[in-house]
């Protein structure tokens, strides 16, 4: 990157991102649009040069954030129900197999596992 402040554009796109594709109404293509956007965010991270001088930790969080948004995203679409504030407009009942809580295991920014408990 030629900017002196890539980190900051990546984290406020991303914030973008998760409110336009995860915010209280979402469905199927909005989460799937979400992961790719983050997705490939992710793939230019370690491409970034980061300014320590204008924000001292900025871009050092920056890989973590991202893979947190990914993960959430990705639970969120394997999560095929609607529950408590959290509407998906694609399946609007509730389901009891979704009861419990959804978490994802990653290894090297890929996912290994969904896990239900």
């Amino acid at each position: 990157s030629q900017s002196p402040y890539p980190v900051k554009y990546i984290r406020d796109m991303l914030a973008e991102t998760m409110r336009e594709n995860l915010g209280i109404v979402h469905d199927a293509d909005k989460l799937q649009k979400g992961i790719d956007d983050v997705s490939f965010y992710l793939s230019v991270v370690d491409k970034l040069r980061f300014d320590s001088s204008e924000m001292a930790y900025f871009g050092y969080s920056l890989k973590g954030i991202l893979t947190l948004a990914k993960a959430t995203l990705l639970c969120a679409q394997s999560r095929q129900e609607s529950r408590g504030a959290h509407y998906r407009s694609d399946h609007p009942e509730t389901s009891e197999e979704f009861a419990g809580r959804t978490a994802a295991e990653y290894r090297d920014g890929i996912t290994v596992r969904m896990i239900r408990t």
